[in-house]
C-alpha cells in the first residue's frame, strides 16, 4: 500500500509542479520541438506549430483529467504530506526531468495515434520528443536558478 500511495502522491506532486513552475519547461520544450521539427524534420512552420501545440495540449489534458477525474474525484485522493517523503523530488532539476518524462510518455502516445493517419516517422519524432523535453527541463532549471526564483 505504501508503494501505491507513493506512486499516487508522486503523480499528484508532479501535477502540482506542472501547474506552478512547470510552465517554464513546457514553453521552452515547445520551442525546442518546433525548431527540431521545422529544421530537421523539414516540415512547414504552421502545420508543425499546430501539431506540436496539439501534442502538448493533449498531454496536459490527459494528465490533468487523470489527476482530477481519476485520482481526486473517483478515488477521493488528497495530497497530504506524510513521513514517507521518498517520492518527492529533491530539487528543481529532478522535478523538471520527471515532468519531462511524463510529457514524453504522453506525447509519444499522441504521436502513436497519429502515425497511422499521417506520415510520421515515429523513431525520429520520439527522439525529438525526448531531446526537446530534456532540453526544456535543463533550460527551465537554469532560468529558475539564474533568476533566483527558486520555489
Amino acid at each position: 500500500m505504501n508503494l501505491l500511495r507513493s506512486a499516487i502522491n508522486f503523480i499528484l506532486d508532479m501535477w502540482l509542479w506542472n501547474m506552478t513552475w512547470g510552465w517554464y519547461q513546457v514553453f521552452l520544450s515547445l520551442i525546442f520541438m518546433w525548431i527540431f521539427i521545422v529544421f530537421m524534420g523539414r516540415m512547414k512552420s504552421g502545420p508543425a506549430l499546430l501539431l506540436i501545440l496539439g501534442s502538448y495540449v493533449s498531454a496536459f489534458a490527459v494528465y490533468s483529467l487523470f489527476v482530477i477525474g481519476v485520482l481526486m474525484y473517483w478515488l477521493q485522493w488528497e495530497w497530504v504530506v506524510d513521513s514517507i517523503t521518498t517520492y518527492v523530488p529533491v530539487n528543481v532539476l529532478v522535478a523538471s526531468l520527471y515532468l519531462g518524462a511524463i510529457y514524453t510518455f504522453l506525447q509519444s502516445l499522441f504521436f502513436v495515434m497519429l502515425k497511422e493517419k499521417y506520415c510520421i516517422v515515429f523513431p525520429m519524432i520520439l527522439i525529438v520528443i525526448v531531446v526537446s523535453n530534456g532540453l526544456g527541463a535543463l533550460l527551465a532549471t537554469y532560468f529558475i536558478y539564474a533568476l533566483e526564483i527558486t520555489p
